[in-house]
């Protein structure tokens, strides 16, 4: 084992880092000086130092960088994560607006608005809360409602067709918001009568806001649905105009380029248009091959930014509860054929549960909501630039809902896993900067100065993340898979730890490749690792290992650049799978059989074989090879007797173990023939009249069927064959009649070729004279 512990001053931080360095050979050595492993097994090193490995497992306050790296996340702070008190709870926060000190968050169902400023939390729209509508049910209509599950509906919550989709601010700061719904409305709020927004716009044929943008002179414009047309307001709210009504359903997003071109993102053809809100000219800059354009912006380096998903995020729901509201972005007007609405809007049923213990009432449940399905084909970012070349920097297998422009990067809110993603287009890497454990989807995102604000949905939360790292944070791996229960030896990582920070290990084992089955063994208590650490797991087939990476000083974060671990399975015999000996066909190998044969080892151990044969019915084996490393071996079955023989192979391990461990395994063949002898012709005969000759004969063979007999005249070229007197060639024993005819007077020469079904051939010849008349 080398541990190569290095200690590094940097002048301008003073920061002092503590490298562990280990290689393969460590590995092993270290497992001999332990005494946990010995030449007597196969030991097997697991090394995760690829994003791709590392993306397996789960994050806590961690980022996985794209070079396959661990460091701890930014500092996250749940800002809200109960609604209640400001009224009844959303699903979903859909946009933030970040204006000055005050947030500004557009949610699903009801459609609220919410003001956070000062620590408090205020529903600005709508002003009066949706009141809730009690029905009584009995007993039995209880039961019937949930048949069979346990649980009792109490109570139905009433629930708006409402949903703030987007918002932005205008050219003088202040809030513009877009209900949607049953109906469109885009209001405007002023920070004096905050509780009492303007309506500045209500087109009579959309009912869908889903993006709002302001270009540098204050124009407002406004991506709808489900027509997929663009309207430009003027910077007051006024004189509003159609821009451009496209041929799809709906526009869900907006962006201003600095040339002063609008461009829009659609869904159903996924196409990214350019238009001049001058002369109302539009062009599509880019055809991608998802159905929906979810995301646009401009980020610091000039290019524009596509998000592109077939997820199917825009999409008709069969009810309102079976569609998360920001990622369905439901086209509600197919909705109203099938669920009945009352005059206030669509009632929903929200159940409570009851459970039969201690007689005691448990919390309210949310709705069961249905999660957007996984993209069939992974979702990606495109880079367009200035000339509409397009790049492809961002493939993952997730929704795609939002993005943000963090200096010359980009955030990336996905889901079902909740996760946030930072992406550098220049170096086309990306790291997991946020996972929510809770929420399934990440679909709002806002940056302020240097902070960012996450929205979440399902359930609805409002997380900071500061510019400074995480006290704390853990990554747990995958499975390691081990293939056999196995030993597991030593962890160790290569890792640059600054003084004030730590890395600690935990790990857990067991035989069943699900993760979150209760049979494996409790997680082990922490450790620092400050070299080489021994897992304490028992023997299992499966291990699995968590890291925490610590830090007292919020501009620090440990480095973790691989992350390796031992395990050692008990030598295990090989495995003969399959043999096989066949004769081959072969002029030039008459009498030599192959023998094939197929292994396995589970330790991957190199194999080497040995060929026995014996006559069948004799006890003892005798050796024909060995040390043989082909899979295969060919048999010159000429040197020994014909009869019946079996073959063993034998396969040994003994190259990879010590003579005390080494193990072997075998197969024996079905029983073969081996025969070398041609046919006998007996119990003959032969008679001749004028014209004519008949031979008789009985051809027999020891241990092979006879398979041909031919004959042939006074030396003739041309060998005519016969058959038996039964017709069929079927058994060691046939019997022939050759009759001969039109022969002239004389003697003749009658030669017979007779031939078993190996091949084995014997010859033998006939006088006869004939008379002739």
């Amino acid at each position: 084992m080398r541990i190569e512990r290095r200690k590094t001053v940097t002048e301008n931080s003073g920061l002092f880092s503590l490298t562990l360095w280990f290689c393969v050979f460590g590995f092993l050595l270290a497992f001999y000086l332990s005494g946990s492993c010995c030449w007597a097994v196969t030991s097997k090193v697991t090394r995760h130092s690829s994003s791709e490995d590392l993306l397996k497992g789960r994050v806590k306050d961690v980022i996985i960088g794209s070079e396959g790296n661990l460091q701890l996340g930014r500092a996250a702070e749940v800002i809200i994560e109960n609604f209640e008190e400001a009224g009844s709870g959303p699903w979903s926060i859909n946009s933030i607006v970040v204006n000055g000190g005050t947030i500004y968050l557009g949610t699903s169902p009801n459609g609220g608005i919410y003001r956070y400023s000062l620590g408090k939390l205020t529903k600005i729209y709508p002003s009066e809360p949706e009141e809730s509508e009690n029905i009584e049910t009995d007993e039995d209509e209880q039961e019937d409602l949930i048949e069979g599950s346990g649980e009792i509906v109490e109570t139905w919550q009433y629930l708006a067709n409402k949903h703030i989709f987007a918002m932005a601010t205008d050219v003088a700061g202040r809030l513009l918001a877009a209900v949607s719904g049953d109906k469109c409305v885009l209001y405007r709020f002023e920070s004096d009568k905050i509780n009492e927004p303007e309506v500045i716009f209500e087109p009579d044929d959309a009912k869908y806001i889903f993006a709002i943008a302001v270009d540098g002179t204050g124009h407002i414009y406004l991506g709808t649905g489900p027509q997929g047309k663009i309207y430009k307001l003027d910077s007051f709210g006024k004189d509003p105009q159609l821009l451009y009504a496209s041929r799809d359903k709906n526009i869900l997003s907006l962006a201003v380029g600095q040339d002063g071109f609008l461009y829009a993102g659609s869904d159903t053809r996924g196409l990214v248009y350019k238009i001049n809100p001058r002369d109302k000219t539009v062009t599509v800059l880019y055809d991608s091959d998802q159905m929906e354009i979810t995301s646009l912006l401009f980020a610091g380096d000039g290019n524009l930014y596509a998000a592109a998903t077939s997820a199917g995020a825009v999409q008709t729901p069969a009810e309102l509860t079976g569609q998360i509201p920001l990622a369905g972005r439901p086209d509600f007007e197919q909705q109203q054929k099938s669920i009945p609405e009352t005059e206030e809007g669509l009632r929903l049923e929200i159940a409570n549960t009851r459970k039969d213990i201690n007689d005691e009432l448990q919390p309210k449940q949310m709705p069961f909501q249905k999660m957007p399905k996984r993209p069939a084909e992974a979702s990606h970012i495109y880079r367009i630039t200035k000339d509409g070349y397009v790049t492809d920097i961002f493939t993952e297998a997730a929704v795609l809902f939002c993005m943000s422009p963090q200096q010359q990067k980009l955030l990336v809110g996905t889901g079902n896993d909740g996760l946030a993603y930072i992406v550098d287009p220049a170096a086309e890497h990306k790291a997991i900067i946020y996972q929510d454990e809770q929420a399934s989807q990440v679909s709002a995102i806002a940056v302020a100065d240097d902070e960012i604000y996450l929205g979440t949905a399902n359930p609805a939360k409002l997380i900071k993340l500061a510019k400074t790292f995480a006290s704390e944070g853990t990554y747990t791996s995958d499975l390691i898979d081990a293939g056999q229960p196995a030993n597991w030896g030593k962890l160790q990582i290569e890792a640059d730890i600054p003084q004030s920070c730590k890395v600690k290990a935990a790990c857990r084992s067991g035989n069943v490749s699900d993760i979150n089955d209760p049979t494996f063994s409790a997680w082990t208590e922490p450790v620092e690792i400050t070299e080489p650490m021994q897992l304490q797991c028992p023997l299992g087939r499966f291990c699995q290992y968590k890291l925490i990476l610590q830090t007292e000083d919020p501009g620090k974060s440990p480095l973790v650049r691989e992350i390796a671990v031992a395990d050692t399975v008990p030598n295990l015999a090989p495995k003969v799978e399959s043999v096989s000996a066949d004769r081959i066909e072969l002029q030039d190998k008459t009498g030599v059989f192959k023998i094939s044969y197929k292994s396995k080892d589970d330790n991957d151990d190199e194999l080497i074989y040995k060929i026995d044969f014996r006559k069948v019915g004799r006890e003892n084996w005798i050796e024909l090879e060995k040390m043989l490393e082909p899979d295969s071996f060919e048999w010159d079955a000429k040197t020994v007797e014909d009869g019946r023989y079996e073959i063993r192979v034998t396969a040994s391990d003994e190259r990879s173990n010590t003579t005390a461990t080494k193990l072997t395994g075998s197969r024996i063949t079905e029983p073969i023939v081996v025969d070398n002898t041609a046919p006998d012709i007996k119990d003959y005969s032969i008679e001749a009249d004028q014209k004519a000759v008949v031979l008789k004969m009985r051809v027999s063979d020891q241990l092979s069927a006879v398979g041909e007999v031919d004959y042939t005249v006074d030396s003739n070229a041309e060998w005519i064959s016969a058959v038996p007197d039964d017709l069929v060639y079927d058994t060691a024993d046939e019997e022939f009649t050759i009759g001969i005819e039109n022969l002239g007077p004389g003697e003749h020469i009658i030669a017979v070729r007779v031939s078993d079904a190996v091949g084995n051939t014997t010859y033998k010849t006939f006088e006869a004279a004939v008379t002739g008349g």
